[in-house]
């Protein structure tokens, strides 16, 4: 155990050095921690489309694209993998699930359904969104990068808080409170626009 813990950091070494066969060397010694680390991301999945090899296989070629600086331990490159799997599963959920949510049609809050012209945000309404989304990042980093992932990429909560590392009820929280920020910001807007 403790040669093979040696062998995985030395190839992590040589893969962040720049040597490719330190890729497939890390891979091949990892295979069993990797492999449990696909299982558990998709024994999560409501709709298992995918078997543990298959994304197993598509982890590696995200990793084959991808150039590390550097490892501070073996946890941190499972971490990565972690992360890499996370964002592989939402990537083709996201694909699968495009068609059924109108494909390329823009989300609008019914709020803003008053504000729409010819069935589609007019310009002026995308920049005041674009400038309410700027403020709320200024003021609460967290609850802007919930809301680009609830509003923008319209993932579940508990996608989000996964990718946030919160809990699903932090995320409604935050959820609620930007939905508020976002539509006094609005109004705000919309009311300068207006007396202008």
């Amino acid at each position: 155990m403790i040669a093979e813990t040696t062998d995985l950091t030395r190839e992590l070494n040589r893969w962040c050095e720049g040597n490719r066969d330190g890729l497939d060397q890390v891979f091949e010694k990892a295979l069993g921690n990797l492999k449990v680390i696909v299982g558990r991301a998709l024994a999560g999945e409501r709709e298992r489309t995918l078997q543990t090899t298959e994304l197993s296989n598509e982890l590696y070629l995200e990793l084959s694209d991808f150039s590390p600086q550097s490892f501070d331990s073996r946890r941190q490159f499972f971490k990565l993998a972690e992360l890499k799997v996370g964002r592989l599963l939402r990537d083709r959920y996201r694909r699968r699930h495009a068609e059924i949510r109108g494909g390329k049609l823009r989300r609008v809050e019914i709020d803003a359904a008053d504000q729409l012209a010819d069935g589609r945000l007019s310009d002026e309404l995308d920049i005041s969104v674009r400038r309410a989304f700027e403020k709320l990042e200024q003021v609460d980093p967290r609850a802007h990068r919930i809301s680009v992932l609830r509003y923008v990429c319209d993932l579940p909560y508990e996608m989000i808080a996964g990718e946030v590392g919160v809990a699903v009820s932090t995320v409604r929280r935050d959820w609620a409170t930007a939905k508020l920020f976002l539509a006094r910001e609005l109004q705000i807007d919309r009311a300068r626009r207006s007396g202008a």
